[in-house]
């Protein structure tokens, strides 16, 4: 056998002398014996018994010396899609041809044409697939050709990657590959022309019987649809797109030599783009980005190499909420992505977040982690918005799960009709609870909240510039008034934390442990927190109490803060208080307020 120029993988299930055969013959017959010498035929058996008749017609007359064909053999029925795969892997030469068992390469033409027809277009490097019927797809609002017989550079495999399995046993690989040349800068061409009014390529010599095996697949009509809503759904998610049809968007205020400039690199380096970003200068009369050099090469050099547009907006340095509300207003895209200017965006957020594009998904987010953060597991991290006074919110740590949530905070994809109430206007430039506001009155509104805590934005906690360039505490005390305000007209009955510091021996445990059960009974609505180096002595009312949680020191100091932990410690209070009684006594004025 000389160089190996093209492989032929023919995935075969049943029906030898009905299909494969024929298909075998006609190969033969229409293909030069110098071309057939340059040429492998890999048969996929998938769960097909029909192995020692194949054997038998490679070893009859009809079968010259240069064809060869090679035998991968699969006892159980793995779909076309999984064989088609196992074929390919196999292929030796620099085309591979992806051929049904039910096609039989007619004879009226030159002997090798119908490798020849396939073969010529990739003069043009920009052809990844060539073949000889393209059809329009309604899931993928595009053309596509049909894999019963193209030809495939080998090559574009190591690029694009080989079938998609998932649509296994088979039907719909054919568009999702079609349509992720397309992310390449490749594209399918029917051979020998690529004229949209036809859905044949003229003059093309095959005949394809058309289905042959798949309706004796049981379920294969549902399954086919099942597939095809997944080729829909990926459309509409931009997965087949460089650009995503998103607008990011930036609110930004005296931070442009600390955290933005990393900000904004992240975006430009998402594995899906968005197609435009703005970035709103709340001080823009502070700070001129075009003179420097850093926003220069990120304005003017990183986002045009990438292709994204850009803009800058000048705020009217009232605060952020202001802005997100011109964000949902200026943007044309479906879409909207907000990034706070201390966040960095792993690669893959954007198109992670965009796979959960759904018809009722009204915004996704991601996880939310400040990296010098490390909350406990013990820690409640909940997605309920009655829990948001005593609750870390879920968002910030990663836990490598999806959920549904009330509410989202600080970055996240939302979809503009969904945020058409737009933000609350009683807030202050400070915006305070602002993304909680507007995301729960998006699940109000009946849309759904998504979390996917997979996906990672680092929160680098700028102690300066934005909301931090404020230092009037009124402002926080408003917008927590307009919150509480907004949760209950809503009808939301907010559950309280008492906070506990057992930051003491281990004698001072067992002291508190009746304390500590009288405070669980006293306050059944709401959650006793016990931040303890010695949890185990309470294990036992965790089991007996749902009201009762138990977390470590560090994870106190972080969830109440130093302050609020030391004005908890008993013996603080003691000499605080100059007191001279039982230390029970003191955990029950402390607690119990006897």
């Amino acid at each position: 056998m000389s160089n190996t120029k093209y492989s032929i993988v023919i995935p075969h299930w049943h029906k030898f002398e009905e299909l494969l055969k024929p298909c075998l013959e006609s190969i033969i017959k229409n293909t030069t014996l110098e071309r057939l010498d340059q040429t492998e035929i890999i048969v996929v058996l998938n769960g097909s018994d029909d192995y020692q008749k194949i054997l038998d017609f490679i070893n009859t007359q009809a079968v010259p010396t240069e064809c060869h064909i090679q035998i991968i053999e699969y006892p159980s029925a793995i779909g076309y899609t999984r064989a088609t795969n196992a074929g390919i892997k196999e292929a030796k030469g620099e085309f591979v041809i992806l051929m049904n068992d039910d096609c039989v390469i007619l004879d009226y033409a030159p002997k090798d044409n119908w490798m020849d027809i396939l073969e010529k277009p990739f003069e043009d490097q920009t052809v990844g697939v060539t073949g000889v019927k393209k059809i329009y797809s309604q899931q993928a609002k595009a053309s596509f050709l049909v894999f019963f017989l193209v030809m495939i550079r080998r090559s574009i495999f190591d690029v694009v990657g080989y079938l998609d399995e998932s649509f296994s046993p088979g039907g719909g690989e054919d568009i999702d590959f079609c349509l992720r040349l397309k992310k390449f800068g490749l594209r399918g061409v029917k051979a020998p022309n690529d004229d949209e009014n036809y859905e044949y390529g003229t003059e093309y010599p095959v005949y394809h019987a058309g289905e042959k095996s798949v309706h004796d697949v049981e379920g294969w009509e549902e399954g086919f649809w099942k597939r095809m809503a997944v080729i829909e759904h990926r459309v509409n998610s931009f997965q087949y797109e460089e650009f995503a049809n998103v607008t990011a968007y930036v609110s930004t205020k005296g931070r442009y030599t600390t955290t933005l400039a990393a900000c904004l690199t992240s975006i430009a380096n998402q594995t899906l783009k968005p197609s435009h970003v703005i970035i709103f200068q709340d001080d823009h009369e502070a700070f001129n980005m075009q003179d420097s050099s850093v926003f220069r090469n990120i304005l003017y050099g990183l986002f045009p190499k990438k292709g994204i547009q850009w803009s800058v907006v000048f705020g009217e340095g009232k605060g952020q909420v202001l802005n997100h509300q011109k964000a949902i207003d200026i943007a044309t895209t479906e879409w909207l992505w907000r990034v706070d200017d201390d966040n960095v965006v792993e690669p893959n957020v954007l198109e992670g977040l965009c796979k959960h594009i759904g018809e009722n998904v009204g915004a996704i987010a991601s996880a939310v982690i400040d990296p010098l953060y490390n909350p406990s597991t013990n820690i409640l991290n909940s997605t309920e918005i009655k829990h948001i006074n005593i609750s870390p919110n879920f968002q910030w740590s990663k836990s490598n799960a999806v959920v549904q949530a009330d509410h989202l905070y600080s970055s996240f994809l939302f979809r503009k009709e969904a945020g058409k109430h737009g933000y609350n206007k009683e807030l202050s430039p400070v915006g305070h609870r602002e993304e909680t506001l507007f995301t729960y009155e998006m699940k109000l509104n009946g849309w759904e909240l998504l979390i996917d805590t997979n996906l990672v934005t680092w929160h680098l906690r700028e102690t300066s510039g934005g909301i931090r360039s404020y230092s009037d505490g009124s402002l926080w005390a408003k917008d927590e008034e307009v919150f509480n305000k907004k949760m209950s007209e809503w009808g939301v009955k907010m559950v309280s934390i008492v906070p506990i510091n057992m930051d003491n021996g281990m004698g001072d445990h067992w002291i508190f442990k009746p304390v500590l059960e009288e405070l669980l009974n006293k306050n059944i609505h709401d959650m006793v927190v016990v931040a303890a180096c010695y949890p185990a002595v309470y294990e036992d009312l965790v089991k007996k109490y749902n009201n009762l949680l138990l977390i470590s020191i560090a994870d106190g100091n972080n969830m109440f803060g130093k302050d609020k932990m030391d004005s908890l410690n008993v013996y603080r209070f003691c000499d605080h208080v100059k007191w001279n009684q039982p230390v029970v006594k003191a955990f029950e004025k402390l607690y119990l307020n006897k």
